[in-house]
């Protein structure tokens, strides 16, 4: 499968790993990350980037979960970045949410969602 690095210093990478069970794996480590989270950005593509990047803090809150009545949320909320922002990330995170201010932080792999199926 292929993998496109894109690093915090701007830098971009091109890999070539085998899929199957231990490509998660590899990819945490071209990223540096030990555990990930994986977002879609559309094109069928999915940024996999470091899940541990933000310092977090949680918020609780009641809800209403439609037919179901009451529930209970719990949100992480970023506090303060662990890792170097990373911009080329950001800038095509935020074209897909266009409405976060979120920023992307440390280094992230781009891949072909399907890959993963």
């Amino acid at each position: 499968m292929k993998v496109t690095v894109l690093r915090t210093d701007n830098t971009r990478e091109e890999h070539t790993i085998t899929g199957g069970p231990g490509a998660m794996k590899r990819i945490s480590e071209l990223i540096g990350a030990k555990t990930v989270d994986v977002n879609l950005i559309g094109k069928g593509l999915v940024m996999i980037v470091d899940d541990r990047g933000w310092e977090c803090r949680t918020e609780e809150s009641d809800v209403i979960i439609g037919p179901l009545g009451p529930g209970h949320q719990i949100t992480l909320v970023p506090v303060r970045p662990l890792k170097p922002f990373n911009d080329q990330a950001t800038a095509i995170y935020q074209r897909v949410r266009p409405r976060s201010d979120h920023r992307i932080v440390g280094d992230v792999a781009i891949a072909v969602d399907e890959d993963f199926a």
